[in-house]
């Protein structure tokens, strides 16, 4: 029989009420990702849209025989017992909230985990078929980085204009590329990093991800941040909401206030365009 911790999640309430997930791996991703295998011991996998690809973690403390949860989603919070958490060992009788599904810690009895099945081998292929098989990369031609500001209106570099130069983005102050860890070896690399000197604005502040099909970059605030404004004037009405546990759409005219500096997105036509291979 596979490792088994002694513990299992039980959702009880949400999509998939009832199912039991047995921990049966010293590291567990919990998100919407889908493994090979659904049944894999290093995923808890979640059906539904309010929970991130990769969302949390469970790692194995020998020394203390538990499972400690460390938050990893930038977009979407998580719950333990009722209050945000970032990292905390888990016991017992606690609850983890993740989207709307509530997962109960619970003693388990490793005779009734099933085994995971068996993996097939690959058949073997020839090395022309292999290349023959593999998908051409789409190129997207965007209107982004090539016309894209972002103009700072208040704080310390009041004045300056920082061009957007690709899809993933972060703005803070002393921000870095997502490091690789052991459960994910090859974290995507922001394509640039907009430096602050603001007191008040931390690493990482705000994420800016290009989303195609509404020709605009989607706000995301990361988890340990402060919660972000913001603004927006249009056909005469002015909007104002606070970005904390969710995302928004930041289109050209729109401002965010990050600690005590406001940037406003601006667009510069004829400015060209970006090829992107996928």
């Amino acid at each position: 029989m596979s490792w088994h911790s002694g513990f299992q999640l039980k959702v009880v309430e949400g999509p998939g009420a009832g199912h039991i997930y047995h921990l049966r791996a010293p590291i567990i991703l919990i998100g919407r990702a889908r493994p090979d295998d659904e049944d894999s011991p290093g995923w808890v996998f979640l059906r539904d849209p309010a929970v991130s690809r990769q969302h949390g973690n469970l790692r194995w403390d020998d020394d203390n025989k538990c499972y400690v949860y460390l938050h990893r989603s930038g977009t979407n919070l998580s719950w333990l017992n009722g209050e945000p958490v970032t990292e905390s060992p888990l016991k017992p009788g606690d609850v983890l909230k993740i989207g709307p599904i509530r997962l109960e810690v619970e003693v388990a009895d490793p005779t009734t985990a099933p085994e995971p099945a068996p993996r097939a081998a690959p058949l073997p292929t020839a090395p022309s078929t292999v290349e023959a098989s593999k998908p051409a990369p789409k190129t997207l031609q965007l209107r982004v980085g090539f016309g894209f500001r972002l103009e700072v209106e208040t704080g310390p570099e009041q004045g300056h204009a920082h061009e957007l130069t690709g899809l993933f983005l972060s703005v803070g102050r002393n921000s870095i590329q997502p490091p690789a860890t052991e459960a994910e070896p090859n974290p995507r690399q922001f394509d640039q990093l907009i430096e602050l000197s603001d007191p008040g604005v931390r690493p990482n502040h705000l994420v800016l991800r290009w989303r195609e099909t509404d020709k605009a970059y989607g706000l995301f605030r990361h988890p340990e941040a402060p919660p972000v404004r913001v603004y927006r004037s249009q056909d005469g009405l002015d909007w104002e909401a606070w970005l904390i546990d969710q995302s928004a759409v930041m289109r050209q005219g729109d401002r965010v206030v990050l600690g005590g500096t406001t940037l406003r997105l601006t667009f510069k036509e004829d400015r060209g365009e970006r090829k992107i291979s996928l």
